[in-house]
C-alpha cells in the first residue's frame, strides 16, 4: 500500500498541529500522538521543521487524495484524544475536511463524541459505518460445511497459519467458531488479523493498533469506521459492543502513541488488505510465508 511521502511530513504533521491549536489545544496527549507519528511512521527525530498551515494553504501542498483522507482521518483520531472534548476542535477539523475536499462520515461520529452523546454516537456510527467494498463474498456453503473447515484447522502443520489460529483461540480461552457458537465471517476475519499481525486481543492499546494497521493497509479507503469505533470504545468510553467494558484515554497510556504510529507504518508496507484476503485458503501455509507474501514488517521494539 502507499505510504505518505516523507517530503510531506512537515506539512502533514504541521496540519495536525494547526487543526488542533484551538480552544487551548493541542493537549499533551495530542502532541504525543503527533510526536509518535513523526518518529514511528515518518522516521524523523526532530519536530523543529514542522510547518503548521491553515487549510487553505495546506490544500495546495497535500494534493494527493489518499494523503488528504489519511490526514483528515488522523485529525479525527486527535479529536477523540482531546480531553475535555471540544466542539471548537470539531469545527476546526470539519473546516479542514471541507477545504481539502474530504467527505469522511466519521466526522459526524467524532462530533457526537464531543457532545458526550452515546446515543447519537451509536446511531450515527451504525448509519455511516462503511462496509468494505472488498469484503469477502458470501460463502456458498452450509453452516456445517463452514464449521468443518475450522475443525480441519486442527490438522494444519506446526508453524502454519491454521495452527497459529488454533493456538490463538486455545491460549485465549475462546470457543472455536461452530454452528453452536456462531459463524460470523467478520469476527473470524478479525481474529485472523490478530494472528497475522501479532496484536493481542482484548487489550485496548493492541486493539486500537490493529485497527490503525488495517486502515493503513487499505490506504485509508476501508476500515476507518472500525478504528473510529475502537477510539469511541477505548478513548472516550462511549461505544457498546460485545459486552466489552469501555475505557478512556487509551492513547494517553505509556508507549501507546508509539505503538499506534508503528501500526500505521506496518500497514503502509502491506501489499494487500489483510482483513479481506481468504484466510482459510492460506491455512496450511507457514505463517512466516503468509506475512512475507503480504510484506508485513515486524513490530518495532
Amino acid at each position: 500500500m502507499r505510504e505518505i511521502h516523507a517530503n510531506l511530513a512537515p506539512y502533514w504533521l504541521g496540519g495536525l498541529i494547526e487543526a488542533t491549536s484551538v480552544d487551548g489545544g493541542p493537549t499533551d496527549e495530542q502532541l504525543r500522538i503527533v510526536q509518535g507519528l513523526l518518529r514511528g511512521y515518518f522516521g524523523i527525530e526532530s519536530a523543529t521543521d514542522l510547518v503548521p498551515l491553515p487549510a487553505e494553504e495546506l490544500k495546495d501542498i497535500v494534493v494527493d487524495t489518499s494523503s488528504r483522507y489519511r490526514l483528515v482521518q488522523t485529525m479525527i483520531i486527535l479529536q477523540f484524544a482531546r480531553h475535555p472534548a471540544s466542539e471548537v476542535l470539531a469545527d476546526s477539523v470539519e473546516r479542514y475536511a471541507a477545504t481539502l475536499g474530504v467527505d469522511e462520515p466519521m466526522l459526524v461520529v467524532a462530533r457526537d463524541a464531543a457532545l458526550h452523546s452515546r446515543e447519537l454516537l451509536m446511531a450515527d456510527w451504525a448509519r455511516f459505518a462503511r462496509n468494505s467494498s472488498t469484503e469477502p463474498q458470501p460463502r456458498n456453503q452450509s453452516d456445517d460445511e463452514f464449521a468443518a473447515q475450522f475443525v480441519a484447522l486442527h490438522d494444519c502443520p506446526d508453524g502454519s497459519l491454521g495452527r497459529a489460529f488454533i493456538d490463538f483461540y486455545q491460549s485465549n480461552g475462546f470457543s472455536m467458531p461452530s454452528t453452536a457458537t456462531g459463524l460470523g465471517v467478520s469476527l473470524v476475519n478479525h481474529d485472523f488479523t490478530h494472528v497475522i499481525t501479532g496484536y493481542k486481543p482484548n487489550d485496548a492499546v493492541e486493539e486500537v493498533a490493529l485497527s490503525a494497521m488495517l486502515v493503513s493497509s487499505a490506504n485509508g479507503e476501508e476500515h476507518f469506521s472500525a478504528l473510529a469505533a475502537s477510539m469511541a470504545l477505548y478513548e472516550v468510553g462511549l461505544f457498546d459492543i460485545l459486552g466489552i467494558s469501555p475505557t478512556k484515554g487509551v492513547l494517553d497510556r505509556h508507549g501507546a502513541p508509539e505503538v499506534f504510529a508503528d501500526a500505521m507504518r506496518r500497514g503502509a508496507s502491506c501489499t494487500a488488505d489483510i482483513a479481506t484476503i481468504d484466510h482459510l485458503a492460506l491455512a496450511d501455509e507457514p505463517i512466516r510465508d503468509v506475512r512475507a507474501g503480504l510484506s508485513i514488517p515486524p513490530r518495532a521494539a
